[in-house]
């Protein structure tokens, strides 16, 4: 993906936009307004709610064009989104959000984990040991451990969800123990008839089978 970008960057026409102070930026043809926020600096691409091109508001994904004017507005609240790699062009934009992201779901997946081992708890389960996350991980289809957590972390999945898990997780293991119960008596009925094959029906002299 880099190398496709930074070939793209190289045969691309580019556009020449300027800050309200008049400072020029030189971007990409077709680069938007958070390519322009990414570009200006990351902190203001990252915290971008908005801009306005030539005194008109417009949004994050508007293109720019040259010549235009470019003021951003930023939000301590607004965070790099998904949805954004799909219409920033510019490998600066690309990557610093991807960063981002990066980051964002390495906090999802210890919060997801804490989540978990909190309820659990509760539940009366207790440690969160290496078997009981293969088991969560297979009941909710999770690829692995960090993609289980980050579910639940992201709120994907609701923490009442374990306590289905517990009570299903309960009743198999009900099922398994009546199982295993039944399991001798079938046995010694198949050795019974297996004998009878050899050795045939055999009556004592009280005419009793023997």
């Amino acid at each position: 993906d880099l190398v496709d970008d930074i070939r793209s960057s190289l045969y691309n026409e580019e556009v020449f936009v300027y800050t309200p102070k008049g400072k020029l930026v030189v971007l990409k043809d077709g680069a938007t307004a958070l390519d322009f926020a990414f570009e200006i600096h990351t902190e203001v691409g990252a915290k971008c709610i908005g801009a306005k091109v030539n005194n008109r508001l417009v949004p994050l994904s508007h293109k720019i064009k040259t010549g235009d004017i470019i003021e951003c507005m930023t939000s301590p609240k607004q965070k790099p989104s998904e949805d954004w790699l799909k219409f920033v062009v510019t490998t600066k934009a690309k990557s610093r959000i991807k960063d981002y992201i990066k980051e964002a779901n390495k906090s999802h997946v210890v919060m997801g984990r804490d989540m978990i081992e909190h309820r659990l708890k509760v539940l009366g389960i207790s440690p969160l040991t290496l078997e009981v996350t293969n088991q969560l991980r297979a009941y909710f289809n999770a690829k692995d451990s960090n993609d289980l957590f980050y579910r639940f972390g992201k709120g994907y999945v609701q923490l009442d969800e374990l306590k289905r898990w517990k009570s299903d997780r309960e009743a198999h293991e009900r099922k398994q123990e009546a199982k295993s119960i039944k399991e001798p008596l079938t046995d010694l009925k198949s050795i019974t008839k297996e004998l009878k094959k050899l050795h045939g029906d055999k009556k004592n002299a009280d005419g009793i089978l023997i």
